[in-house]
C-alpha cells in the first residue's frame, strides 16, 4: 500500500488553523514500521532522508522528527514544489515546461503547432495542487509573473498562491532550456539542479551557434537571430545594442563571434529576425 492512499494524509489542526494534506511525523514513522517491514530507528532515517531529499516539506521544523510536527509531501505543497531554491526551480520548471510539452505534442499533434497561442494556455497541468499552463510555467514562474507577448495582464494576480513559485529575476538563458515543440525550437534537455548554470550556459552557446540562434553576414552587416530575440527582448537587456552584447557574450569562440564583434566594433550591425519554422518537431 502506499502512503498516499494510507488515510494518514488530511487536515490537520494547529492554534486553531487549519493544514490541509498533512500528516505528522509520528504517523509516518509507525506507518513504516507497520507496512514496511523496517524498525523505528531505519523508519526515523529514512523520514530524513526524503526531507533532505525534497521529497517532504517540514510545515514548522527544520529536520524530520518522530513528533507531532507536521509534514507535507512536496507535490501537495504549491511553494515548495517550484520554490526549493533557485537552482532547482530552474531544474524542475523547465523539465516540466519540456517534458509536457514533448507529451503533449506526441498525443495531440502530428503537423503543426501554431504560434497563436492558445495550445499554449488552454492545456494544463496539476503541480502541487495548483493549476498550471505552458504559458504559467514559462511567464509566471521561470519569467518571474512577466507578460507573455502580447499580452496585457500578468500571468499571476497579487493574491494568486501560485505568484510564490515565481522568480524573483529573469533568467534569460531559461530560453534555451524550453522547448515549444518546433523545429526552431531550441532542442529538450535533461538539467540537474547541481550543474544547472554549466547545462544553461551550454543550452545557449549551442542554440546560437545553430543556424536557427543566430547567423552573422559581414557584407550586409546583419545579424540574424531567432524570435525569441525579438518576442523577449526584454528579457535581453531591452535594446539592440544590448540584445547583440548578450549575443556575442554567450557565444562560442568562433568565426561567428569574430564577425559579430567586429560589427559591433563599427557600430554597423543591423538585426534581422529569422523565420521560425512552427512544424512539430515530434517523432513517432
Amino acid at each position: 500500500m502506499d502512503f498516499k492512499e494510507s488515510g494518514m494524509i488530511g487536515s490537520n489542526w494547529i492554534c486553531l488553523k487549519t493544514y490541509h494534506n498533512t500528516f505528522t511525523g509520528k504517523k509516518l514513522v509507525n506507518w513504516l514500521v507497520d507496512h514496511k517491514n523496517v524498525d523505528k530507528s531505519t523508519a526515523i532515517e529514512l523520514g530524513k532522508d526524503l526531507t533532505n531529499r525534497k521529497f517532504l516539506n517540514p510545515l514548522a521544523v527544520k529536520e524530520f522528527e518522530d513528533s507531532n510536527a507536521l509534514y507535507r509531501l512536496v507535490e501537495h505543497d504549491s511553494v515548495a514544489s517550484l520554490t526549493l531554491r533557485n537552482e532547482t526551480q530552474y531544474t524542475s520548471s523547465a523539465s516540466r515546461h519540456s517534458a509536457i510539452m514533448k507529451d503533449l505534442i506526441v498525443k495531440l499533434f502530428s503537423e503543426h503547432i501554431t504560434p497563436d497561442g492558445k495550445f499554449f494556455s488552454s492545456i494544463s497541468y496539476e503541480i502541487g495542487g495548483n493549476i498550471f499552463s505552458l504559458n504559467d510555467i514559462q511567464h509566471g514562474v521561470l519569467r518571474g509573473n512577466r507578460k507573455s507577448p502580447p499580452q496585457i495582464m500578468k500571468p499571476f494576480a497579487n493574491d494568486d498562491p501560485r505568484l510564490k513559485a515565481s522568480l524573483d529575476d529573469v533568467e534569460p538563458r531559461i530560453h534555451f532550456a524550453l522547448n515549444f515543440g518546433a523545429v526552431s525550437s531550441p532542442p529538450i534537455k535533461a538539467y540537474s539542479a547541481e550543474d544547472i548554470d554549466k547545462q544553461l550556459n551550454i543550452s545557449a552557446r549551442d542554440f546560437l551557434d545553430s543556424a536557427d540562434g543566430c547567423q552573422v553576414d559581414g557584407v550586409k552587416k546583419e545579424v540574424g537571430l531567432s524570435l525569441i530575440f525579438k518576442r523577449y527582448k526584454v528579457d535581453f537587456g531591452g535594446t539592440d545594442e544590448k540584445v547583440l552584447k548578450w549575443v556575442s557574450d554567450h557565444l562560442s569562440d568562433s568565426t561567428k563571434k569574430k564577425a559579430l564583434m567586429e560589427l559591433l566594433d563599427q557600430g554597423k550591425a543591423k538585426i534581422i529576425y529569422l523565420p521560425f519554422d512552427w512544424t512539430t518537431n515530434a517523432k513517432d
